[in-house]
């Protein structure tokens, strides 16, 4: 049986140019790609900022580290950067990004694999290229894209495809559709973004059912298990290819915030809001959720406003430039935001494409395909899933009940099965247009009422309106705005504020209309923008019923002339691409979304701050500078071989990179960027990191954050070894503040202080106070009418006086063991904070202390530590002498090398981030590391000399890596034995026919 190629190509032509068409589709919406430009994308610059220790030890050593130091005083790698060498599945996928960079590839992969879906459907060529776009061009995936959450795009790319392969195993070949439902599914979980691959069970499991429901009824239960069995057997498979991310990553997530909380109180004293089983806090979980009157942008893009950055920045600066507001109006307008929805930030609206909606609505009544019924109800649910928090008896009863709900946030991202499931249902209608003419004709009065009714549902929206444009952002603003004015006044000098504004600051009532005439231009800002989102809303709308028009024109010519269904598919295709490409295009087309490839390679720059570091670093160790000049001929070396770089900026780039990196692994300390906080890795380029960009970072550091590092304790910086801090001054350029406080890589203590709870060792990493209310007020705590209390320092303290003025009570964390600072009033009423020592020589009365806090307790981190009882009961005693030596004489980002020298036996404190996996050596035997300080490693050293090692290796992943590979191997070749079988098979079968022609 030989393999006509030529018939092939006949056979297939329409296939090959609809693939084709997507290419150069692709092309063309990424037309900049091919003129050496990269998209500039937040998340991946922030990727390479999390990941770039772990590249450049692999690159300088030639090993794998699945630790690294770079961000949060030090994590895991499991979810920043680990390569599975054996899943030769995963890496596929990695050539075709090589072959086709960044979004191409990722759009290429959303039209191909739902081009494939529409295959194992049985769809005409025409109708799966109106699938595919719809899907791949519905404007979360292109703003996702321009984020850079790439993981998500892969992961959403490779729904549709699991979902054909299922669909085909059912209605086809049962083998065949598991082999490919084990290959995309692979595919699926090596994309790393578990809550995506997690809604992809939701229509898996629908349509499970209504194919059950099926089988029974036909009487064909027995292949319908055969075939469950099958696709049961290939998703195992393809999570076994995946073990040993998903062992890894399970085991990660539990001791992140996804996982549960040791605490049971927040810093300031209010309970933890967390479900019963754990899990994200619900407060943070429905951040984004997505709100009802919101839901109208999968019809409409702009109804709620678009984006919430300043209108002055995007598309809808023209609303404003055609306004009849004057010039000063319309330049601070262009600094508020159109949007007008009740999430706290958005890059766009989740918008389907109006055309794509109306053919799935015309799909529920004429397309005979009953897949449309578990589709419909998929759409619904995620579509009331997204709303979250705006729908919380649902939200709530799946976060307390549904497996693993609660590790998920942004309930909003449930929407990309509503542009999955809409998207198949356009194409069920399509395909039943194409198939079914006779059937849908038959159906005239019916199709007039849905195209009617359609129409009439949108021309009623756009007459009604949406909300009142407003939003309780705005006011937030506003109030903003309000307290700000309002701090100003009260803490200006009374007197001058009396002369220059006849306006007492004591009294209440003449601040609040003081304050009141100042935010009231900002009030009419608002109201101006009010008027602008309503114009806003009425050309989204105008938009909207214009395309349904041209839509039900087409459905028309299909009905009442004898138009061919081929061109009024074509027609169709046409009209989706019009309706979605122009508001895709809104978030990658503008030239500032691009920068040269050689830049984008190597994006992060070093700044005045980094290179003031670098040179301390090298005066205080003179051994550093050979290996920093060899880095420099290494950068060198590196542009010689890549003469591609030829911009300064991409050569400079390059040299810090090599520069710092070797810096970086021959120095141990920490910087904290001020700047970026804990929400940027710009610093985890160059440094190991204080801060960082996770959405899972470890819990104990995301606590320390809230109680501690958040609230500048300067304690809690020096025992993690914060050696700088980075800060843009007033001439705008970033300087390094040295900080001679920091207690290096470890030290011995003199003492162990130990306690009950979790909570109460994270609280004894700061000062405790007494207050205590000294005045005729009230005081309240948190809310709790108290006289005397003992306190943490972030508290919500508020004073009220007799005559009913509430004042805000700070406490200063910068004082010394038993120091005290009392809240006083002066003889002009003017508040302020005096020493205990000032009221003492007030012979004069001229202070009233209304409330006086004592620090009873004072955190030393340099003699002591601090542990739970059930840590300090593995010690041999609770104080030493803390003599002794102990230094970091090796450093790599998996293994710590020290050298110990000590009379006796010391408790030894160590700057690094405790984490269960971790194992200490002294002298190459394991001993306990005792978790110190809430978040550290601790170890009891014995007296004399001693190498202390820390090692971090996890023996799962060389073993998964192993059985990575044996099943990728299984996977292949249980496809060539299909096909060599099946190709036997059919010659067999062509050989016996030709035998009785004969």
């Amino acid at each position: 049986m030989k393999f006509d190629l030529k018939a092939f190509f006949i056979k297939n032509w329409q296939h090959f140019a609809a693939l084709g068409f997507i290419f150069i589709l692709a092309a063309v919406f990424y037309q900049p790609i091919l003129d050496g430009q990269r998209l500039k994308q937040h998340d991946i610059e922030q990727a390479r900022g999390m990941s770039n220790e772990i590249i450049h030890y692999r690159e300088t050593t030639g090993e794998n580290t699945l630790w690294t130091n770079s961000m949060f005083g030090g994590m895991p790698a499991t979810q920043i950067h680990v390569p599975h060498k054996g899943n030769l599945v995963s890496r596929a996928r990695g050539w075709f990004m090589r072959s086709f960079p960044g979004p191409m590839g990722l759009m290429l992969m959303h039209l191909i694999g739902f081009y494939i879906f529409a295959l194992f459907l049985r769809m005409k060529p025409l109708v799966a290229l109106l699938g595919a776009i719809a899907f791949s061009f519905a404007s979360y995936e292109i703003i996702i894209v321009q984020a850079g959450h790439v993981f998500k795009s892969y992961a959403t790319a490779f729904m549709a495809p699991v979902l054909g392969a299922m669909i085909y195993s059912y209605r086809e070949k049962w083998v065949l559709g598991s082999l490919f439902v084990a290959l995309f599914m692979a595919w699926e979980i090596a994309a790393n973004h578990f809550q995506i691959t997690y809604y992809l069970m939701f229509p898996m499991v629908a349509i499970g059912i209504y194919l059950f429901i099926e089988a029974f009824k036909n009487q064909k239960l027995k292949s319908f298990f055969i075939t469950s069995a099958g696709i049961t057997v290939a998703v195992g498979f393809a999570f076994l290819l995946n073990l040993g991310n998903l062992l890894m990553t399970f085991d990660y997530a539990e001791h992140t915030i996804r996982g549960a909380n040791d605490l049971n109180v927040q810093a300031n004293g209010d309970q933890v809001k967390q479900t019963s089983s754990g899990g994200l806090e619900k407060e943070y979980l429905t951040q984004w959720s997505y709100g009802k009157d919101e839901s109208f942008t999968l019809i409409s893009p702009n109804v709620i406003g678009g984006s919430s950055f300043p209108i002055g920045q995007g598309s809808l600066a023209e609303v404003v430039e055609e306004s009849s507001f004057t010039l000063p109006e319309q330049s601070r307008l262009n600094n508020l935001s159109p949007y007008w929805g009740e999430q706290p930030m958005v890059a766009g609206p989740i918008y389907l494409g109006i055309v794509v909606v109306f053919l799935a609505f015309l799909a529920m009544f004429f397309s005979t395909n009953m897949l449309k019924w578990p589709l419909f109800a998929v759409t619904i649910l995620a579509l009331l899933l997204s709303w979250g928090k705006n729908f919380a008896g649902l939200t709530d009863w799946f976060i307390e009940y549904f497996p693993m709900y609660n590790k998920f946030r942004a309930p909003s991202m449930t929407l990309v099965l509503v542009e999955l499931c809409v998207a198949i249902l356009a194409m069920l209608f399509l395909s039943e247009l194409a198939k079914n003419r006779k059937g849908i004709l038959e159906k005239k009065n019916l199709l007039i009422g849905t195209l009617s009714g359609f129409f009439v549902i949108l021309v009623l929206i756009k007459l009604v309106g949406i909300g009142d444009y407003n939003t309780s952002g705005d006011q937030r603003q506003l109030d903003r705005i309000a307290d700000s004015y309002k701090k100003q006044i009260t803490s200006a000098d009374a007197a001058t504020m009396a002369k220059n504004y006849n306006l007492n600051i004591n009294d209440p009532a003449q601040v609040e209309e003081f304050v009141g005439q100042q935010v009231e231009p900002f009030e009419e800002d608002f109201l101006r923008m009010r008027s602008i989102r309503e114009q806003i809303f009425h050309s989204s709308m105008n938009r909207t019923i214009g395309f349904t028009f041209l839509g039900i024109v087409l459905v028309l010519l299909f009905a009442f002339t004898s138009v061919s269904p081929l061109i009024i598919s074509g027609g169709f295709v046409l009209l989706v691409l019009l309706d979605l490409v122009p508001i895709a295009d809104e978030y990658i087309g503008d030239e500032k979304n691009w920068v040269a490839a050689e830049e984008n390679a190597f994006p992060i720059a070093s700044n005045q701050g980094d290179r003031e570091i670098m040179n301390l670093e090298l005066e205080e160790n003179p051994k550093l500078k050979p290996l920093i000049a060899q880095a420099f001929k290494d950068a060198d070396k590196y542009l010689e071989e890549h003469p591609e770089f030829e911009s300064m900026t991409a050569r400079n780039n390059i040299k810090d990179r090599y520069t710092f990196g070797a810096l970086n692994m021959n120095s141990s300390y920490r910087v904290f960027d001020l700047d970026g906080g804990f929400n940027s890795s710009r610093s985890s380029y160059y440094h190991k990191g204080i801060g960082g960009y996770h959405g899972a970072k470890l819990r104990n550091i995301a606590n320390l954050i809230e109680f501690h590092l958040g609230t500048m304790n300067e304690k809690a910086y020096d025992m993690l070894n914060t050696k700088y801090f980075i800060q843009t001054q007033s001439d705008g350029v970033a300087r390094a503040i040295p900080r001679n406080t920091a207690l290096g890589n470890a030290w011995f203590v003199n003492e162990i202080k130990s306690y009950e709870t979790p909570l109460d060792e994270i609280r004894a990493l700061g000062n405790t106070f007494e207050i205590e209310k000294n005045g005729k007020g009230t005081l309240l705590v948190n809310g709790e009418n108290l006289n005397k209390s003992k306190l943490f320092g972030n508290e919500k303290i508020v004073y009220l006086t007799e005559q009913g003025d509430s004042l805000e009570v700070a406490i200063r964390a910068g004082l010394k063991e038993g120091e005290t600072v009392s809240f006083v009033k002066d003889a002009n009423g003017n508040m302020n904070y005096v020493p205990a020592f000032v009221l003492e020589q007030d012979t004069l009365n001229s202070f009233e202390s209304l409330v006086s806090y004592t620090t009873v307790e004072a955190f030393t981190p340099k003699t002591e530590a601090v542990l739970l009882k059930s840590e300090s009961s593995k010690l041999s005693g609770t104080t030493f002498t803390g003599k002794g030596t102990i230094k970091l004489d090796e450093y790599k980002p998996n293994k710590l090398t020290y050298t110990s020298n000590t009379d006796g036996e010391q408790f030894a404190v160590f700057s690094e981030i405790y984490y269960p996996d971790w194992k200490a050596y002294v002298d190459g035997k394991e001993v306990e590391i005792i978790k110190t300080n809430y978040l550290l490693r601790g170890i009891s050293i014995p007296a004399g000399s001693h190498k202390v090692e820390f090692v971090y290796d996890l023996p799962i992943y060389h073993t998964s890596n192993i059985l990575s590979l044996i099943m990728s191997l299984l996977l292949i070749g249980s496809f060539i034995v299909y096909i060599v079988f099946n190709f036997m098979k059919n010659k067999k079968n062509k050989q016996e026919e030709t035998a009785v022609v004969e």
